[in-house]
């Protein structure tokens, strides 16, 4: 047991984060006070533009540093992604109809899932094709659930 030095409690110390400074190899404040600190001290800095831009810039380098390693051969990739169009001309002509329509306004894309209710970003909004012969006759659903329609069939 350790007692909290910010909130005074006294806790077991599976609630304390390990730190291998401290003398019992934990530290002085609970996970929760910890939490609470960090989302307050988030808040204050995200007032500070400078902060915000400096951020944006680290975690901007951050992607692009283990994006690269995600995709080390581009070349194989497109490769890829040309022979599954070739062999799924059906897919690629529906999705390219359905963009189409969308695009010129013939087909609308609702704000939110059919699904789940949730409104994401029109870019995480996906029409799911039950039949490629109807291109047009889609369930708009986020991607967290066309993924998990993919992922069950």
């Amino acid at each position: 047991m350790k007692k909290c030095f910010k909130c005074g409690e006294l806790k077991p110390l599976d609630e304390f984060y390990c730190h291998p400074q401290m003398a019992d190899g934990h530290l002085g404040k609970c996970k929760t006070c910890t939490k609470r600190d960090t989302r307050e001290r988030e808040e204050q800095l995200r007032l500070d533009p400078a902060w915000v831009t400096k951020e944006r810039a680290r975690q901007r380098e951050k992607f692009h540093r283990l994006h690269h390693t995600w995709n080390h051969d581009e070349k194989a990739g497109r490769a890829a992604k040309k022979r599954w169009d070739k062999r799924n001309r059906h897919k690629r002509q529906a999705q390219w109809l359905l963009s189409n329509a969308v695009r010129d306004g013939r087909a609308t894309k609702p704000s939110a899932c059919k699904r789940c209710g949730v409104e994401p970003t029109p870019r995480n909004l996906h029409g799911h094709h039950h039949d490629y012969g109807k291109p047009l006759d889609v369930e708009w659903i986020c991607s967290g659930c066309h993924g998990k329609e993919h992922r069950a069939a």
